[in-house]
């Protein structure tokens, strides 16, 4: 049969949006019957196990373990995810094959998981059978977490002597289980052939009890019958093939992931409820092959479903079954600043990371945590941040020296199986306050600013320069913020303050009311500030302007510094009872002739 879709191209895209580094857990058991159905179909079925999306997200399993894997079928299988489901590293765990009914494989995603070979079991499960047991660590978590892995495929058939040969070896894998630490992460896939939830076998796993005892997702109860048609694994078939598929239609729970009571808790890996599938499975086909009529397992997408549904058919006699596995929290500690201001330990920020790599919120569980310094940081600090969020919060550091300083960050979390704990080295550099001076040369903190203006119907710019004084690398640039209070006549407006001024100069621009002619005074405080960055102080820059507008000569009413026939047009124009007029020469509220006799002396 044809291929599903253009795979790599789709599988790409789906690569594209959710980053193949990511490390929640999917974990897939198939029974690929020994490779007997249509490759093409195999392939499809490969794909879509990467590509299906109905929990909300996809992404390439972690773990794809497999049943009836012949000798050189387990590189097959890998060659074929290479092409069919790209960007991961698939490595084959260790494989052994003594097994008269097909050995067990494990493909893994090497840039997430590192298998402890020491740790991998054959396990003799009867009837010629052995079962495997590996253990990975998960990479994202430095080692810290990890789990066991189990693949079965338990004698087939009805009949009471089969069924003691399943129970003998559910037994043998629980008796392995029973020699693992307490509280251990436990994934166990396969093809049980259980029939029932009465068989002996899986009784056994049901019983079991304790810090390792193993969950049904599903429940323990019964699965037989159309109303637990979506339960059912077995077989996508109606009728046998050449090649060796069995047939028998939609009836039966032949495959299963169990996993142990630890991953029902919030610690290590974590079942993400609802997850638990049999791919291509959409509930309306019981004792039927799974491609009879339409089948409606990608919700909206029945072409897509049908296709699938046509590739299960063809590829093999069993459904994968897959599982969601939610990681646990990891967390990273970094500052938040490079730089603070000289003084009294400043409370400086650190952000507190949640960097459990996801594909969606579900796969990862809120981080808690504790930080403590040591070193140049002090105190303790404590809080809870989102699956990929980030929190801040501040410690007080060292800062009573210029120049380069260290201390550690401790994270911790009272949640066990948390990753990223331990230490953080945290470097920065202690610097000066700024200093903002009205000279470059020596350090003038404010004072007089004295300037003459001609009178002006337009108002004038004032430029004052501001320096940064002792400016260099060790040193905050300097802020000036505006006035604290309203300036007073004959400066109208602040136009302009120096902003991030390193050595300067910087000017203030200030804008000057020049009508009037007379000498006038101002006091302007400015408000300064150093960088934003922790240690920040704020200070003041004071001056006393001395502003001097128009001419100072008495009688030069138009500032041009002499006294002649134009300023005389000018009193003569301002004749009359006046109150302040600088023309009124002998101050008696009046232009008149005793002013004009005023003017002509000083002609």
């Amino acid at each position: 049969m044809p291929p599903i879709v253009p795979r790599q191209l789709a599988l790409l895209l789906i690569l594209c949006l959710t980053a193949v580094s990511e490390a929640q857990l999917r974990v897939a058991t198939w029974n690929c019957a020994a490779l007997r159905g249509d490759l093409s179909a195999i392939r499809g079925i490969l794909a879509e196990i990467a590509e299906d999306d109905t929990p909300g997200w996809a992404t390439p399993p972690a773990v794809l373990i497999l049943q009836e894997v012949n000798e050189g079928d387990q590189v097959t299988i890998r060659n074929l995810l290479n092409t069919e489901v790209p960007g991961p590293t698939w490595r084959i765990a260790t494989y052994t094959n003594s097994d008269s009914g097909g050995a067990q494989a494990c493909l893994y995603r090497g840039e997430l998981l590192t298998e402890s070979v020491g740790d991998h079991r054959d396990l003799f499960t009867g009837a010629g059978r052995f079962s495997d047991r590996w253990r990975f660590t998960i990479d994202a978590t430095n080692g810290s977490t990890g789990f066991w892995l189990y693949s079965c495929h338990l004698k087939a058939s009805q009949g009471s002597s089969n069924e003691d040969l399943r129970e003998s070896g559910t037994q043998a894998i629980l008796n392995n289980i029973a020699t693992l630490p307490n509280n251990a992460n436990i994934i166990w896939g396969g093809d049980f052939n259980f029939y029932s939830n009465s068989e002996p076998g899986y009784e056994l796993i049901a019983d079991t009890s304790g810090s390792n005892a193993i969950v049904d997702p599903l429940g323990n109860g019964s699965w037989s019958g159309s109303g637990n048609a979506i339960k059912h694994t077995q077989s996508p078939r109606s009728t046998s093939s050449s090649g060796g598929l069995v047939g028998g239609g939609m009836d039966d729970r032949f495959d299963f992931v169990f996993s142990s009571q630890s991953t029902q808790d919030a610690n290590g890996i974590v079942l993400i409820p609802g997850s638990y599938r049999s791919l291509g499975n959409d509930g309306q086909h019981y004792n039927v092959a799974i491609n009879n009529g339409n089948n409606f397992y990608f919700p909206g997408q029945i072409s897509r479903s049908n296709q699938l549904a046509d590739a299960l058919h063809d590829g093999a006699d069993h459904l994968p079954v897959i599982v969601e596995f939610a990681l646990p929290a990891i967390g990273s500690v970094s500052a938040d600043f490079d730089r603070v201001i000289l003084g009294p330990n400043p409370q400086a920020p650190f952000r507190v990371d949640h960097t459990t790599p996801v594909v969606d919120e579900v796969g990862s569980s809120i981080l808690e945590w504790t930080i403590e310094g040591s070193g140049g940081i002090n105190g303790q600090r404590s809080g809870t941040t989102a699956v990929l969020g980030s929190s801040l919060t501040s410690l007080p550091v060292e800062s009573s020296s210029v120049g380069p300083q260290s201390g550690t960050i401790f994270l911790d979390s009272p949640v066990g199986g948390t990753g990223g704990l331990g230490a953080y080295p945290v470097n920065w550099t202690c610097i000066r306050p700024a200093q903002a001076s009205l000279s470059g040369d020596t350090y003038v903190p404010g004072g007089v600013v004295s300037a003459s203006f001609e009178v002006s119907p337009e108002p004038v710019v004032f430029e004052i320069d501001v320096w940064n004084f002792g400016f260099d690398a060790l040193q905050s640039h300097l802020f000036v913020d505006g006035l604290l209070a309203p300036p007073a006549s004959p400066v109208l407006e602040v136009l302009q303050v120096p902003n991030n001024l390193g050595a300067g100069p910087g000017q203030i621009r200030l804008l000057v009311d020049a009508s009037q002619a007379g000498d006038f005074t101002s006091g302007l405080v400015f408000q300064t500030r150093d960088e934003n960055i922790p240690g920040q102080s704020e200070n003041v820059l004071g001056l006393a302007l001395e502003l001097s507008i128009g001419s100072t000569v008495q009688g030069d009413f138009n500032g041009d510094g002499l006294v002649n026939f134009n300023d005389l047009l000018i009193m003569l124009s301002g004749w009359g009872p006046c109150s302040g007029c600088p023309e009124d020469l002998d101050g008696n509220n009046d232009v008149g002739f005793s002013d004009i006799l005023i003017l002509l002396t000083l002609l």
